[in-house]
C-alpha cells in the first residue's frame, strides 16, 4: 500500500503506537495481532471495527462483566480443523 507523503507513517508514529497497543495484550494472541496490525483504507471495515470498538468501550464503562479474564488461545485447533476440510 502506498502512502502519502512516503513518511506519513513514521510521522505518525505507527510503530510506536503498535508497541503500545501491544504492551495491554493479555494473549500471545493478541500480541502477535497488535505487531501485525495494519492500515485498512476501505470504509466499511473501518465502520465496523469502530463500532465494534465502541461497543466493548461502553460494556467497559458500564462496569457490565465481560467474560474476557480467561481467553484460550485456539489458533493451533483452528488451523488443525481447517487442514482436515
Amino acid at each position: 500500500m502506498k502512502f502519502f507523503p512516503d513518511s506519513a507513517l513514521v510521522q505518525l508514529e505507527y510503530e510506536k503506537v503498535k508497541a503500545l497497543l501491544e504492551q495491554h495484550c493479555l494473549t500471545a494472541y493478541a500480541k502477535s495481532k497488535a505487531d501485525h496490525l495494519r492500515i485498512h483504507t476501505k470504509k466499511e471495515f473501518i465502520e465496523t471495527e469502530l463500532k465494534q470498538t465502541d461497543e466493548f468501550k461502553l460494556i467497559a464503562q458500564s462496569g457490565v462483566y465481560f467474560p474476557n479474564d480467561f481467553i484460550l488461545n485456539v489458533e493451533k485447533e483452528i488451523h488443525a480443523a481447517i487442514s482436515i476440510l
